[in-house]
């Protein structure tokens, strides 16, 4: 006798248009995706987690942002806290890293390989951040969908 056992995959919503560090965004994306949550032990759950849509957002957030002071830091790690080194990736110009929380990110070059490297691990390092928030939330894993 063959079993199977098919799972429900219910997809989350997908994460509010706003800085994805902030508490507020984490509680509204929580109250929405509890509307979607079941009991049923077959249940998967997707989830889109950020996007390049929310990089660019906490691109564009005030200085002090939570989401714009996690970006800068992520920044400050990857190059040792040497901004001559991030320049040289980069392209830039900055006197120091203080000078990044008030960038016009509009005039980065994100076809340069460190560019596209560092928004893909930092991606990375939020979306992991966020699918433990939401696998906590619905007490099972969270993947993204295919």
């Amino acid at each position: 006798m063959l079993l199977i056992v098919a799972a429900l995959v219910i997809a989350l919503p997908p994460l509010p248009d706003a800085d994805p560090h902030a508490a507020t965004t984490m509680a509204a994306w929580t109250k929405a995706a509890r509307a979607t949550l079941r009991n049923e032990a077959t249940v998967e759950y997707t989830w889109t987690g950020a996007t390049a849509a929310h990089l660019e957002l906490i691109r564009r957030l005030p200085d002090e942002a939570p989401g714009k002071q996690q970006y800068v830091e992520f920044l400050k790690e990857t190059y040792g806290y040497n901004i001559d080194r991030l320049n040289a990736a980069y392209g830039l110009q900055a006197s120091s890293f203080t000078d990044l929380y008030s960038f016009d990110y509009r005039a980065l070059d994100r076809q340069r390989e460190a560019v596209r490297r560092d928004d893909a691990a930092f991606l990375n390092a939020l979306n992991e951040t966020l699918f433990a928030e939401a696998a906590k939330l619905t007490g099972r894993p969270v993947r993204f969908p295919n």
